[in-house]
């Protein structure tokens, strides 16, 4: 009876097997199914790795925050990955298409792709009716993430969704991505402890397009991270990999529970602790806290019922510590150590000293340490008056050298005025303000305006803030600075935002005071916010709230489905290890996103990632309900 029992036990398991290695459109050979899964295997393996210069005309010289800079902008590592993303993304509507019309198939759907489709059809409206055409159809400098690649990324985790569906499929995708990840961990390699590639002569060769290299030579073409010695891999920034890493590791590391052969364990581990010296060697602090939460996340999901589990888990985890914690005392540790600190800063700063500035038809007004100062100057702004809040004339004289004002009132003591010679192409009126920084002004057509550090004259406009935030603007590497002024944001973008790409648009660019005041005045020049340092400020202002609370919706629903699953297991397979490790990353990733943005260098493996975790769920799930009705 025993023997008896045992046959039909394995009848059964073989059933199984085969029942889940049938498909919905008929792909069998091994051919086939890369054919099939090549777009995803295109998205993780190969958009990653892309960087190549491409130069064009931002347009961005016609707004006032920007230069009328002559020579065209560059970008290395985005618009070539946002191109060929936005390849594959036809390429898996097309064949969706192809299955759904040509062939009259049925596509399996799940209700948790209903908020995505909100989220979809609000990112379009919010393009459709922005008012920073043709930029959420184009891509932005800096950004290259235009409304198609958001329809893109909700095609990716659909697609992903319904196309892998059994161990061959995800073993297909893990190789592809292993091979992905290791090209981009020994660049990483090159970057901490070598010649960065990039900066070799394969490197640029590689980067620079034949018909550019005249323009753009070797010895011109420089990487700000380099110079610093982090790992930026291919990602753009040391930020990304943080992302990158707290996404990918707890796959690689479940690896190790859900494939039997040895090969495969031996790789998951290694992988794992590669990526987490790439991610000592960026210095990504979102990284930490992102493997951090992965490792929570991975707690809930598996140590309920498998103590034995962490056995080998915290095993790893410590023997990847103590050769990190080498690594920091004998390399770079002392600038991880410093940037971690500056992270977690919270501390308040001092009040400013200049808060204020005002260019009005009649006057300029400068709030210096509480105080209104009301400056007043001729046609010529060479005689000036400067007159208090209450209305009083203040006594002003002449500096030792003659070519200043100063303000005889204690109050204004530090505060002086200057002329200034300006022509475009005719004498323009002028004059500078000293008060904790120059200020230049123009009195032209009989009103005053702020001369920008490009030489255009803009009314002024002081942002509105968050009042905490603004306190507190160092938090999170000055992210507090920018929080403080885009949360504000939101309440004009609650239904439609400003459309895809466009964060640059709206957020306040022109308000000097505030970037200077809390820093963000480097090599002379004054940064430009092109991003919110927050995924979810990001998507609330530019496709709207009501958009980010519906890709919320999704993602939650999503967790709690792996979360449910995962409780339920009577005992856990294949499936559920690899449905738990996505889930895993995507939860740290989401963490991760809290302090950095979606960025098409990192965002489509998510994506993608979403989907066939999802799928893998599902079958997970169905195989443990098939266990229980075998064993009742």
């Amino acid at each position: 009876m025993a023997a008896s029992k045992n046959k039909t036990n394995n009848n059964s398991s073989h059933a199984r097997h085969n029942k889940h290695q049938k498909t919905a459109f008929g792909k069998s050979s091994i051919g086939a199914r890369i054919g099939t899964l090549a777009p995803l295997i295109g998205v993780l393996a190969i958009l990653p790795l892309l960087v190549r210069l491409y130069t064009y005309d931002s347009g961005l010289q016609y707004y006032d925050f920007y230069g009328n800079t002559a020579k065209p902008d560059i970008d290395v590592f985005l618009h070539c990955k946002m191109v060929f993303f936005l390849f594959l993304s036809i390429v898996m509507a097309c064949i969706l298409i192809a299955r759904l019309v040509i062939e009259k198939k049925e596509i399996r759907f799940s209700k948790i792709f209903i908020p995505l489709g909100a989220y979809a059809l609000l990112a379009l409206l919010s393009s459709i009716f922005s008012k920073y055409q043709p930029y959420p159809w184009t891509g932005v400098y800096e950004q290259f993430e235009p409304v198609f690649v958001l329809l893109g990324y909700v095609i990716t985790a659909y697609y992903a969704f319904l196309f892998v569906e059994d161990s061959t499929d995800i073993t297909i995708l893990t190789v592809a991505l292993m091979a992905g990840t290791f090209i981009i961990v020994v660049i990483g390699i090159t970057q901490v402890f070598f010649t960065d590639f990039f900066q070799t002569s394969l490197g640029y060769q590689l980067i620079v397009p034949k018909s550019l290299q005249a323009a753009y030579p070797r010895e011109n073409m420089t990487f700000e991270f380099a110079a610093e010695g982090r790992a930026y891999l291919t990602l753009y920034n040391p930020n990304y990999v943080g992302s990158y890493v707290a996404l990918l590791s707890p796959l690689f590391l479940m690896m190790i529970f859900a494939y039997k052969n040895l090969i495969f364990k031996v790789f998951g581990g290694l992988f794992y602790v590669f990526l987490l010296f790439a991610l000592f060697g960026s210095g990504s602090r979102a990284g930490f806290i992102g493997i951090a939460f992965s490792l929570l996340m991975l707690c809930i999901l598996f140590a309920r019922k498998n103590w034995k589990f962490w056995i080998p888990v915290l095993s790893i985890f410590g023997l990847t510590c103590i050769i990190l914690i080498g690594y920091i005392m004998f390399s770079s540790g002392p600038k991880v150590i410093e940037r971690l600190q500056e992270a977690f800063s919270t501390g308040q700063r001092d009040p400013y000293a200049l808060t204020k500035i005002e260019t009005n038809d009649s006057d300029v007004v400068l709030t210096w340490k509480g105080n209104d100062l009301h400056i007043i100057t001729d046609a010529d702004a060479t005689t000036f008056n400067c007159i208090d809040s209450s209305g009083s004339l203040l006594p002003l004289k002449l500096s030792d050298d003659g070519n200043s004002i100063i303000i005889g009132d204690e109050r204004f003591a530090d505060v002086t005025i200057s002329a200034l010679q300006i022509t475009d192409p005719e004498r323009i009126p002028a004059f500078s303000v000293t008060a904790g920084g120059t200020w230049r002004f123009a009195y032209v057509n009989n009103s005053y305006y702020y001369i920008t550090i490009f030489g255009k004259l803009i009314k002024y406009e002081n942002a509105e803030y968050t009042e905490f935030l603004d306190k507190h603007a160092a938090l999170a590497s000055k992210r507090g600075f920018i929080w403080s002024r885009t949360i504000p944001l939101l309440k004009k973008n609650i239904i439609l935002g400003s459309g895809a790409d466009t964060f640059i648009f709206e957020f306040p660019n022109k308000d000097v005071l505030g970037m200077n005041n809390a820093g963000f005045n480097q090599w002379g020049k004054i940064e430009i916010m092109t991003k919110p340092h927050n995924m979810y400020l990001q998507v609330g202002v530019q496709t709207g709230v009501i958009s980010l609370i519906a890709m919320l919706a999704f993602y939650i629903m999503y967790l709690v489905t792996c979360i449910k699953t995962s409780f339920k297991m009577k005992t856990h397979n294949f499936y559920s290890y690899i449905s738990g490790g996505i889930a895993a990353g995507t939860f740290g990733y989401m963490i991760t996103q809290l302090i950095n943005d979606s960025s098409i260098t990192v965002a489509p493996l998510y994506w993608a990632l979403i989907g066939i975790g999802f799928s893998t769920c599902l079958v997970a799930r169905k195989e443990n309900a098939e266990v229980l009705q075998q064993n009742l």
